[in-house]
């Protein structure tokens, strides 16, 4: 169980939560380095993806990890810029759960 969840199940952190937590359920596009020899491929999560096929699903459907990835790194970077923060640091999931209380 998720540590955010309060007593009824809700979210404490619902509008800071992390991405894992937004894209939770999301197709996700993983691309190979070498995409000649490997293929990009879909992960899913199996509980959501019972009675469709990720082959049939619409490129829109599908969310890009790579492209995700170099957004989210510019978003990170002009925040740090912003804020005068290092790039890179992480903050713990206990600090937001504490903050949020």
């Amino acid at each position: 169980m998720c540590p955010a969840l309060d007593a009824n199940g809700c979210c404490q952190i619902y509008e800071s939560r992390p991405l894992i937590c937004r894209s939770h359920g999301v197709p996700l596009r993983y691309r190979h380095p070498v995409p000649l020899i490997h293929p990009s491929r879909i992960n899913v999560c199996e509980k959501n993806f019972t009675e469709v096929s990720t082959k049939s699903l619409p490129i829109d459907d599908v969310l890009d990890q790579t492209s995700l990835t170099a957004e989210l790194a510019e978003i990170e970077a002009s925040h740090c810029d912003e804020h005068e923060l290092p790039l890179g640091e992480r903050v713990p999931l206990a600090h937001i759960l504490a903050e949020s209380v």
